[in-house]
Parts: structure tokens; C-alpha cells; sequence
């Protein structure tokens, strides 16, 4: 995914439904991290608590 002459991993599929179809294109950020799987995912906010940063809402 490029945006504004930035790149970073995401994910797409399309969906169907009546006779219309969406593209859908989306991504997970966690801190400063792209994780493009949920093993990614975990490890990013395992590696985040250990350094002390704790996600806030």
C-alpha cells in the first residue's frame, strides 16, 4: 500500500454482495509497528511491554 509516496504492508480482499463489489484494503498498527500477521501482532506487544510501553485507549 502506498500513501502520500509512503509505503507499508496491508492486506486486501474483495467483497460481494448484490450484485456490487467493494475492494477493502486494510492494515493493523500497533505503536510503531506494521504487522502483517497475528504471530507479528503478538510479538510487537510483547516487545513493547518489555520495553515499558503500555498501549493507552
Amino acid at each position: 500500500m502506498d500513501i502520500a509516496g509512503r509505503a507499508f504492508p496491508a492486506l486486501s480482499i474483495s467483497a460481494t454482495r448484490d450484485g456490487r463489489t467493494e475492494q477493502i484494503v486494510y492494515w493493523t498498527r500497533i505503536g510503531n509497528h506494521m504487522p502483517t500477521s497475528w504471530r507479528q501482532q503478538r510479538m510487537a506487544v510483547a516487545m513493547d511491554n518489555l520495553r515499558g510501553y503500555i498501549p493507552t485507549p
